[in-house]
Parts: structure tokens; C-alpha cells; sequence
């Protein structure tokens, strides 16, 4: 690791020494649980993520507040799911108790009377701040037109900051609110006009670039807390300085990768998570130069395949058909003249009901294994098995995912690509062999990504039909745009490249007319970037302002996440796509 990441640990490590290891433990415990921690306002700001943030945040409220003698105010703190609210009204109610103002955190359930959760924590003696969590847990009877609570909150929230002929208000309150929840309660409104437009609002939800920040910010601290922990025992502390070169850069993906999908709490949990999973199963530290890397990531992942992905069950959809197979992994070569994989997988037909592997065998899919990229520019023996078999390369590569697409655009149809970073195989050159490959399966996709590859071989290889019209080859391409484009726009960093984009998409039209012996249609720029505009549409990027990139940030990436997951919205895509592609060609789709 650098000298720069390793000094500003080792300083967040110096300030954490005075800490027990009980309370750290308990820290790495609640955090690992996604529990709000309960600790002296002081340490908080030492420890929690984003801290400044949180301070300016916390003190524009408490001035906000104390300006209005504490009352009368009613305050929304927003944000979404794991963003800190919860953690942010601790808080907030350290920091109230040091004015000397009387305050509760209130956790709203539907099984609790409403009523008597606010009611009984007023005092009566000067003003109370209630700030209420989990106000969210009403909103499912809300929207089913059940507003019973949630005015029944509404109005108590009125009643307790809004004072009577001369008596002031009883007190304030600070709701902690998801976005959901916030727009909700704006778009309705009864619950508009009397709650939301007198709450002053702040947020607590960051960018993408704020969230990765804060998330590589979470890692240094985590590691420091693991340090501070092991104060008493130098073997330990000794051990986790020793492979910081080696597990880092991992992490440090790991936290990027996490930031990209998730809200600072779900990022810091998996954090605690993955470090406490690498730190208990530290074990080995021999230096390897990148011949003997090469070695041993290949065997791992030899000996991975063979005991963990053995059997991976296919389902295969070839335009409006689903079909069933079973690859079955096999450490033998198969042979070409002048080539040879270093293993492959058997299709077989199967009986998904049964849980039987059929008599026929479908293909048999070769599987090379890569360590770095040389072989990028030397692709005349993957092209021999190629000419035989489809090819399934394992690459374990820094390569850039549209240099990934790319690659799979220019080898063309039986070719696909599985990429592994080498510092995922990195951290595991340092853990004990027993934990290594539960930890390969564990922080990898690449149960996930073989299958992927492999079912987009098959798809381009069997035939459902032996005479196909063009209208059915149209809404086969149409299901392969689909599948291809939420492929590679899953694995992307933050964009994808407009003209790689194009040419994937070009690409698996062109491919399904081949497999089919038809010519492919002449496509013009036009209709490549209507199916993008479509992508656009249904929230899974914008295009940049540019033209030359796709752009997609965490909300795109959920709304993939979705389309993946619902095969109704899938197919609906699918048709659009297919009128995009098949207009110009008069061609229509018959439902």
C-alpha cells in the first residue's frame, strides 16, 4: 500500500488507541448490524463517516431550533434507506441534551397506539424536542387509503407546535424520513398543506461522488479500529500491517464497488463485514512475483470450479422460449489442432421438474484461464478452439469494462469473457487456504458471471426452430439486445462508452441473423440510438450532453437491478425494441 493511504490510517489509528477494545468491538458489532451507534457525542464525530457533514448539519438545526426558544418548529430530516437518519437523531439528541432541552427519540411502530408514544414523552416542565423514527412504517396503509395513523401523527405533530390562546407551543419536532416517505406526504395534500409545508427540510443524501469518498473515508477508519482493537496483541497487529499491500486495493474496490448501489450504512456494514471476514482468516504471507500469482490464481480457480460451480443449471431464453440445460464442469482439455483449452464444460439437456440431467449432450464449451493481458494481442490459438468449440475465457486482468465489451464485440459469436481483478486474487494469497475459496465465492460474481457467459453462448448457439421467419429472428435479436445491454450496463463503472454501446447493440442483431444463415439488416445511426433513447426511458442511463457517453448513476443501477428481476417489464422493453429495429424493415410483431 502507499505511504500516503498508510499514513492517514496510521493517524486515524493513533486516535482510536485510547479506546477499550470492548467498546470497539461493540462499534464493529453495531455497525456490522446496521444499529445506530449509542456513544459520547465527542467520539461520534471522531468515528463516524462524513462526520463534518454531520456536524454542520446537526448545528444549523440546533441553531434553528434555539432561535424559536425550541418550539414550534417542526424539522424533516431526509434521506434514503441507510443513509444515517436513524444514527443522525442519536445525534441530534446528544447534542439537544447538552442545551439542557429535554428530548425523546421516538420509534414509531403499528402494533404501538400512536397517541401514547408522543404524548407520554412531553414534559411538563419546559419545551421537548420528539424526533420521530420509522415514520415510514405507515406508509403501506397509507397508500392501501388507510390514513387513519397518518393523520392521527399529522395531527399530534400540530398539536405539540402549535401553541393555544396564550399558551406557546408545547415543544418541537424533527421527523427522520426516507425520500419516499417525504414525497409521499408532499404529493398528499392534507398532509401537504398542514405538516410538510410548514417542516423545514434537510437532506442527508450525497452524490455518487460524495458517497465514494465517504466510503473509502469508512475503510480507512475500519482498519484503524481493527488496529486500536489488537492494541495488546503485536502478532495480530502485526499481521494486518504485513498484508495491507496485498488486501487494500481490494478493499478499497470493495468500498468503491459498494458506494455505487448503496447508502453510507449499507456501505460501512459491508465494510465491517468483508474486514472482519479477511482479518479472522489471516494466515499466509509468502511474496509471490507475478509468475508465481499467475500460478496460483490459476489453480484456485481450477480447484474453485471443480469443487464449487461443478453443475450450473442454464435457462436460456431464444426469442419467446425458455429452454433448460446443465453445464457440467470438466478439468479435462479439449484438443484442436495446434490448440488446447485448459478445461471445459459439458451442456446437457435437463428436466428442471425432475432435477435430471438429460441424455443429450448440447455442446461442449472450452474454457481458457488468463492471467494479465497478454492475450489480447495473441489471439490466433483462442480463434483455433473457436473454430470448434464455443470459448469461455477466465480472464484475471485490470482490464477496463469497455475494453471487456469490446473484446467480446470483436471476437464474435462462441466467444465470451469472465474478468477477475488481481486483487481480489491478491487478498486471497493471504488468507488461509481452507478460507480462500469460500471467500472467491463469497466476494466475487463469478457464480453469477459463468452462468451469464454461458447461457449467452448456448443462446447463440441453439436453434429453437428450424425454419424461422424474419420476424422471428427480429424478436430473437430484440431478447439479445436486451440481455446484452443489462449485462454490460451492470458491470460499468459510472459510464459506457456511446459508440461501444452502439456496437454491442449492432452486434447482437447481427450475430442472431447469422446464427440463423440470414444477412443482417443494415442499421442506421438512427435506430441504434432510438434502442438507446429506450435504455434512457426506462432509467437505466442518460445520455451525456456530449453524445460520447452513457451515463449511469446509483438510481440507474437500482432500475437495472429491476428490469433484471421482472421478466413482465422485460418483455415489454423487448417489444419496443423489436418496433424500433423492425420498422424500418416493415416487419411487425404479432402478439
Amino acid at each position: 500500500m502507499s505511504l500516503e493511504h498508510w499514513e492517514e490510517i496510521r493517524q486515524i489509528y493513533e486516535s482510536f488507541r485510547k479506546l477499550e477494545s470492548s467498546s470497539i468491538r461493540s462499534i464493529l458489532e453495531l455497525w456490522s448490524d446496521r444499529r445506530p451507534l449509542e456513544i459520547k457525542l465527542s467520539l461520534m464525530h471522531e468515528i463516524l463517516v462524513n462526520s463534518k457533514r454531520l456536524k454542520e448539519t446537526m448545528e444549523s438545526i440546533i441553531r434553528y431550533l434555539s432561535e424559536r426558544e425550541w418550539r414550534g418548529a417542526i424539522i424533516s430530516i431526509v434521506g434514503e434507506y441507510g443513509s444515517g437518519k436513524t444514527q443522525f437523531g442519536h445525534i441530534l439528541l446528544r447534542r439537544l441534551r447538552e442545551e439542557g432541552v429535554f428530548s425523546k427519540i421516538i420509534t414509531i411502530s403499528p402494533m404501538k397506539d400512536v397517541r401514547e408514544l408522543l404524548l407520554e414523552e412531553l414534559s411538563d416542565e419546559g419545551p421537548t424536542v420528539l424526533i420521530i423514527d420509522e415514520i415510514d412504517q405507515l406508509l403501506d396503509e397509507f397508500e392501501r387509503g388507510e390514513r387513519r395513523d397518518i393523520e392521527y401523527l399529522a395531527d399530534l405533530i400540530r398539536g405539540i407546535t402549535e401553541g393555544s390562546y396564550g399558551n406557546p407551543p408545547r415543544g418541537s419536532v424533527i421527523m427522520l424520513l426516507s425520500k419516499r416517505a417525504s414525497d409521499t406526504m408532499k404529493r398528499d395534500r392534507a398532509l401537504g398543506s398542514r405538516l410538510m409545508d410548514r417542516s423545514r427540510e434537510f437532506s442527508l443524501s450525497m452524490s455518487d461522488d460524495e458517497r465514494e469518498r465517504a466510503s473509502k473515508e469508512a475503510l480507512k477508519k475500519i482498519i484503524a479500529l481493527w488496529l486500536a482493537y489488537f492494541e495488546q496483541n503485536d502478532d495480530m497487529r502485526y499481521a494486518i500491517k504485513r498484508s495491507l499491500d496485498k488486501i487494500y486495493p481490494f478493499m478499497e474496490r470493495f468500498a468503491s464497488e459498494l458506494s455505487r448501489t448503496r447508502e453510507i450504512g449499507g456501505v460501512v456494514k459491508g465494510l465491517t463485514d468483508l474486514s472482519s471476514e479477511i482479518i479472522k482468516n489471516l494466515g499466509r504471507f509468502e511474496d509471490m512475483g507475478r509468475i508465481e500469482e499467475g500460478r496460483f490464481a490459476e489453480d484456485l480457480l481450477k480447484k474453485f470450479l471443480l469443487s464449487e460451480v461443478r453443475n450450473i443449471k442454464l435457462e436460456v431464453r431464444i426469442g419467446d422460449v425458455t429452454k433448460d440445460y446443465i453445464a457440467v464442469f470438466s478439468d479435462e482439455p479439449l484438443s484442436v489442432p495446434g490448440a488446447r483449452t485448459d478445461a471445459h464444460f459439458d451442456v446437457w439437456t435437463f428436466d428442471p421438474r425432475l432435477g435430471m440431467r438429460g441424455d443429450v449432450l448440447v455442446s461442449r464449451v472450452g474454457i481458457e484461464i488468463k492471467y494479465g493481458e497478454y492475450w489480447k494481442e495473441r489471439c490466433d490459438q483462442l480463434l483455433k478452439i473457436m473454430e470448434k468449440y464455443p470459448l469461455l475465457l477466465i480472464s484475471i486482468a485490470d482490464i477496463d469494462p469497455d475494453d471487456i465489451t469490446e473484446m467480446r464485440i470483436k471476437m464474435g459469436m462462441g466467444f465470451d469473457i469472465v474478468n477477475l481483478k488481481p486483487d481480489l486474487f491478491r487478498t486471497l494469497q493471504v488468507l488461509k487456504e481452507e478460507a480462500a475459496m469460500s471467500f472467491l465465492g463469497k466476494y466475487s460474481t463469478l457464480r453469477r458471471d459463468l452462468k451469464e457467459a454461458l447461457e449467452n453462448l448456448m443462446r447463440l448457439a441453439v436453434k429453437v426452430k428450424e425454419e424461422v421467419s424474419e420476424q422471428d429472428i427480429l424478436s430473437e435479436a430484440s431478447v439479445n439486445v436486451l440481455s446484452s445491454v443489462l449485462r454490460e450496463l451492470r458491470g460499468a463503472k459510472s459510464s459506457k462508452r456511446y459508440e461501444t454501446l452502439s456496437k454491442l447493440i449492432a452486434r447482437a442483431i447481427e450475430d442472431t441473423f447469422r446464427k440463423h444463415g440470414a444477412s443482417p439488416p443494415s442499421l442506421s445511426s438512427n435506430v441504434i440510438l432510438g434502442i438507446v433513447k429506450i435504455l434512457e426511458r426506462e432509467g437505466m442511463g442518460r445520455i451525456s450532453q456530449s453524445g460520447k457517453s452513457f451515463n449511469i448513476d446509483k438510481d440507474c443501477r437500482l432500475r437495472i437491478e429491476e428490469i433484471e428481476q421482472d421478466m413482465e417489464r422485460r418483455r415489454r422493453i423487448e417489444r419496443v425494441i423489436f418496433d424500433t429495429i423492425s420498422k424500418p424493415l416493415g416487419a411487425t410483431l404479432e402478439l
